[in-house]
């Protein structure tokens, strides 16, 4: 969205279109950082949020919650709906993503929200162990049909024309150049890893690699590095399994619209989304705050409520946080173009976006 003059920016009278709440204040800054002519001021009790009016006269605003969690963010939305009465409440910033079905920094569009921790917990003893035992009462807040059709059919390139940093080169893909280099040099074919003018490219987070594949025992750095029995098997199995080359990684992020799952805690549970799809099939991203903007945006009144997030992990042990600040941007930059794409959302010809049902 092109920048605004001084003059431009939005008095309180009028309507706020679109208020964003994110959950952290890294993710507040990355939108912040990404236009040019927010202006801050303070709400009815003190806290700061920022607004600002785009070339087409869309007025955006935006605040973070003062801690992650979902009683936090139910706090802020609540807060400013009440003072800015916006046509629509969305939320930005990142989530967890399911490793089977999605990659780091692509774009999660929520169709249905949930909380997959809430019901009844019973716990018991089970010869003499304690057991708890969850009945789940899952209440989701459901994408309207139209809009939801309408983010399934956005342009198939849409996400090639986000502005985002530079996609961080992810490590499984590092990993395996490092393996496959290390693997030909003990053949003597080419020189090693560390020697070959490429490695910047291919594996510019050496240390880190390095550090990693060690811990998993694939090579050994007694004596220089080389591969462990393990290593080689495991570039065996890695040939023989991609014949044709490793996949490459995407260079654009790619967007779904699935459900996503809200909970209390921050993940890290290899099984979690196995559980969650006992409950709600088709969920491909965790949160700690989505469903509680939701049911903000449904209890008071708000005509449209929209989540959309980046993945920044799979909620299990193998962490990457090079692709945070990516996955903030990808988050942003998608909602303000889906948004701006969609004048009918703009000109309030939908019904409301978000309606809740029990199951």
């Amino acid at each position: 969205m092109e920048p605004t003059s001084l003059n431009s920016s939005p008095r309180l009278s009028e309507k706020v279109d679109i208020l964003i709440i994110t959950a952290v204040k890294d993710e507040r800054d990355v939108v912040l950082r990404m236009e040019e002519d927010w202006k801050e001021q303070p709400d009815s009790s003190g806290f700061p949020y920022h607004v600002r009016k785009d070339s087409a006269g869309l007025i955006w605003a935006l605040a973070r919650s003062v801690d992650i969690g979902s009683d936090f963010a139910a706090n802020i939305a609540t807060r400013l709906v009440g003072i800015l009465r916006p046509r629509c409440l969305a939320m930005v910033g990142v989530c967890a993503g399911w490793r089977e079905k999605v990659r780091l920094g692509d774009v999660i569009i929520a169709e249905r929200l949930f909380r997959y921790d809430s019901g009844k917990l019973r716990a018991f003893c089970e010869d003499r162990v304690r057991m708890d035992e969850v009945f789940q009462d899952i209440r989701t807040y459901n994408l309207e049909p139209r809009w939801r059709q309408s983010a399934e059919d956005f342009h198939s390139d849409w996400t090639t024309t986000v502005r985002v940093i530079s996609r961080p080169l992810g490590y499984m893909s590092q990993e395996v150049w490092l393996l496959y280099s290390l693997n030909d040099a003990e053949s003597g074919s080419v020189p090693p890893p560390r020697e070959m003018p490429e490695r910047g490219a291919y594996c510019p987070d050496w240390t880190d690699v390095v550090t990693r594949l060690e811990k998993r025992g694939f090579i050994t750095l007694q004596g220089g590095i080389r591969l462990t029995d393990a290593g080689r098997n495991y570039v065996c199995e890695l040939r023989d399994r991609f014949p044709a080359g490793y996949p490459t990684e995407r260079k654009h992020p790619k967007a779904f619209v699935a459900p996503m799952a809200t909970g209390n805690r921050v993940m890290e549970d290899s099984e979690i989304f196995q559980t969650i799809h006992r409950y709600v099939r088709k969920a491909l991203a965790i949160d700690m705050e989505g469903a509680a903007v939701a049911a903000v945006a449904e209890v008071e009144g708000v005509e449209h409520c929209l989540v959309v997030k980046g993945v920044q992990d799979h909620a299990d042990s193998k962490k990457d946080d090079r692709f945070r600040e990516y996955a903030i941007e990808v988050s942003i930059d998608s909602l303000q173009l889906f948004y701006l794409t969609n004048s009918g959302l703009q000109r309030g010809l939908l019904p409301s976006l978000f309606h809740s049902t029990k199951h």
